[in-house]
């Protein structure tokens, strides 16, 4: 199987199941130094799109400078999402998430594969999309849109064998918009009650 069939085959297996969540955003760290070049984070993560409840995910996070796209690190991630209350105008949420990692920060050259540990506190707002609030309407493909503010904080560890072994903290903020895709497709419809089943025609 080649590499780039990999994004399609998990995102099929994801739609399979009861919801799947991808988050995009991209904007500027809290301390990043003057000058810093712009920063790219793309993630995807499955969830329920019916309940709050656990979620698993992946994360990477790119610099942008002088049009070159250099991939600074890559995270796993798991959490609990508290979903959005209701729809627009009620659309507030929280999330947060444990994450390992590896790569560089984003802002100091490591020259070399350093370690991440840390997390995220994320705060998501409805602005489209409702089919995940009625449980008795069966959705077969939903598309569901936040707008999300997150925290980071961490420690990054350097290489092995740096001559610098000093631990780096890490404190960022970032604001970007989350797409949801969620499907019933993987739930069997509740059967219905005796008062609910149709009559039958008499022959």
């Amino acid at each position: 199987m080649s590499n780039s069939s990999g994004p399609w085959l998990a995102l099929t297996v994801l739609l399979g199941t009861s919801g799947c969540a991808a988050q995009a955003d991209v904007g500027y760290g809290w301390r990043s130094p003057d000058g810093a070049p712009r920063v790219l984070r793309l993630s995807g993560r499955s969830t329920n799109m019916r309940a709050s409840g656990p979620t698993l995910g992946a994360r990477g996070a790119a610099t942008i400078e002088d049009d070159r796209l250099a991939l600074r690190n890559a995270m796993v991630a798991v959490g609990y999402q508290f979903r959005p209350l209701g729809p627009f105008p009620d659309g507030l949420g929280l999330d947060g998430s444990l994450e390992l990692g590896m790569g560089e920060p984003l802002f100091v050259d490591y020259r070399g594969v350093g370690g991440y540990v840390g997390g995220e506190i994320s705060v998501p707002y409805r602005i489209c999309g409702d089919a995940d609030f009625d449980p008795n309407q069966y959705v077969s493909l939903a598309v569901l849109v936040d707008l999300v503010a997150s925290t980071s904080f961490g420690v990054w560890t350097p290489p092995a064998g740096s001559s610098d072994a000093t631990a780096l903290g890490a404190l960022g903020g970032h604001f970007g918009v989350r797409v949801t895709f969620g499907s019933d497709a993987a739930t069997a419809p509740e059967p219905l009650d005796e008062d609910e089943q149709p009559e039958q025609e008499g022959r």
